[in-house]
């Protein structure tokens, strides 16, 4: 994808965005085509939302795969937009999922991140956690000590033994990074 829209293609773009809304799969696919060739960062949240929205499986798919290799600069605003947002809350595990694969690192969101991860099942803390692990830093002090703190909350109140191993390696990352800030 390109980093920022041309002008001249403004009536391209509105195209393709209305194509990815489609109920037609085929139209899906081809406005996917389309923001391999033209995309920018102004791509991303529709995208999140056509994830969201399409039914064909194939679509979804694609779709997933092209949020997945992402590599445009601002990318991660529209990310942490979608964590922040309700409608987007069966999607959270995808949403990190996505981020790990395009390789944002956001630790000055590691308290959000931290938070959806434990908001979701197995899946989605896997997610959040690899996302976490994977973080270059630098970490932010306010940021750590708030993800410490969602976590200890979670620890106290959640007895889901189905999610405790991977609870308790997450508390250790976050222990090992504030001993790092």
């Amino acid at each position: 994808m390109n980093q920022v829209p041309e002008k001249s293609n403004k009536k391209k773009i509105e195209e393709i965005r209305t194509k990815l809304f489609s109920q037609d799969e085929a139209e899906i696919l081809d406005a996917l085509n389309e923001v391999r060739k033209k995309g920018d960062v102004s791509f991303v949240m529709p995208l999140l939302e056509a994830y969201l929205a399409v039914d064909g499986e194939q679509a979804r798919s694609e779709i997933g795969t092209l949020l997945s290799t992402l590599k445009v600069s601002g990318a991660e605003s529209a990310f942490i937009d979608a964590l922040n947002k309700e409608r987007f809350n069966e999607v959270h595990g995808d949403i990190l999922n996505f981020m790990w694969n395009s390789a944002i690192n956001s630790p000055e969101h590691l308290g959000l991140i931290v938070q959806k991860s434990l908001d979701g099942d197995f899946v989605q803390l896997l997610e959040g956690l690899t996302l976490v692990e994977n973080m270059d830093g630098p970490h932010i002090e306010v940021q750590v000590t708030d993800a410490l703190l969602t976590m200890r909350q979670f620890m106290a109140s959640n007895k889901d033994e189905s999610k405790k191993e991977l609870v308790d390696t997450l508390y250790m990352m976050l222990l090992d990074i504030e001993a790092q800030v």
